[in-house]
C-alpha cells in the first residue's frame, strides 16, 4: 500500500511527491481505482495544492506515462549510440529494455498498461512516444536483415514480438530471484536469435508429447 508522506503546501518538493505518490497507487490500483482525494490523501496536502500541480487525474497518468516513455526511449538510444553491429545492438538493447522495467518498475508497468485510460490528444501523442520507441528496435532488425544477419521476416511484427516478451519481465522479475537480470537478458536474446538468425537452420518436426501418463 502506498504511504502517506506529509508535506507542506509550498514545498518545492510537493510536485515530485505528489508525483510519486500517483505512481504507487496507480501501479498498486490501477488507473480507474486510484482518485485524486487518494492521492491527496497519500502525500498529505489539500486537494486545493494537488490540482495547483496537476489539474486533473488524466494529466497526472500523462506525466507518469510521458515521462517514462521518454526515459526508456533515453536509456535504449544512449545504450546502442556507439554500437555498429546489429546483433549487438539488439542484446544491449533488450538488455537495456528489460533493466529499465527493473529499476523502475512500478512506472513501466503504469506506462505499459494503461493506454486505455487515456483519452484524444493525450492518447495520440503516448502512441506517437511508443512508435517511436518501437522504431528503434525496427531498426535494429531491418539493418540485420540487410546485412544478412537476421533472416527475412516481418520486422514489425518481429518488433513487437520482442517487445511483448521483455516487456513482460516487469510483472514477474524479483531482484532476489532465481535469475540475475543479465542472465534473464541473456536467456531472452538467445531465444530470439534462434527464430531470427538468418544461419538458423530450419526448425525440426515437433514431436508431439505422449497423453499416456508416467
Amino acid at each position: 500500500m502506498a504511504r502517506s508522506k506529509s508535506v507542506a503546501s509550498n514545498d518545492p518538493s510537493t510536485g515530485e511527491l505528489v508525483y510519486s505518490c500517483a505512481v504507487d497507487l496507480m501501479y498498486e490500483r490501477g488507473f480507474h481505482g486510484t482518485s485524486m482525494r487518494d492521492v491527496a490523501r497519500s502525500v498529505g496536502v489539500q486537494m486545493s495544492t494537488l490540482y495547483h500541480y496537476f489539474p486533473s487525474k488524466q494529466d497526472l497518468l500523462m506525466s507518469i506515462m510521458t515521462t517514462a516513455m521518454e526515459a526508456m526511449t533515453d536509456r535504449v538510444t544512449e545504450a546502442i549510440a556507439e554500437i555498429d553491429d546489429p546483433r549487438e545492438q539488439l542484446k544491449t538493447a533488450v538488455h537495456a529494455h528489460i533493466t529499465f522495467h527493473a529499476d523502475q518498475l512500478k512506472e513501466a508497468v503504469v506506462a505499459d498498461t494503461e493506454l486505455r485510460s487515456l483519452e484524444g490528444d493525450d492518447l495520440k501523442s503516448i502512441i506517437a512516444l511508443r512508435d517511436r520507441y518501437e522504431g528503434i528496435f525496427r531498426a535494429i532488425i531491418d539493418s540485420g536483415q540487410r546485412a544478412g544477419e537476421f533472416r527475412p521476416s516481418d520486422s514489425k511484427l518481429t518488433t513487437r514480438a520482442i517487445l511483448g516478451a521483455i516487456t513482460d519481465v516487469g510483472n514477474w522479475y524479483r531482484p532476489r530471484g532465481r535469475l540475475a537480470l543479465d542472465a534473464i537478458s541473456t536467456e531472452y536474446l538467445d531465444i530470439f536469435m534462434s527464430g531470427i538468425n538468418a544461419t538458423t537452420s530450419a526448425a525440426a518436426p515437433v514431436r508431439r508429447r505422449s497423453t499416456t501418463r508416467r
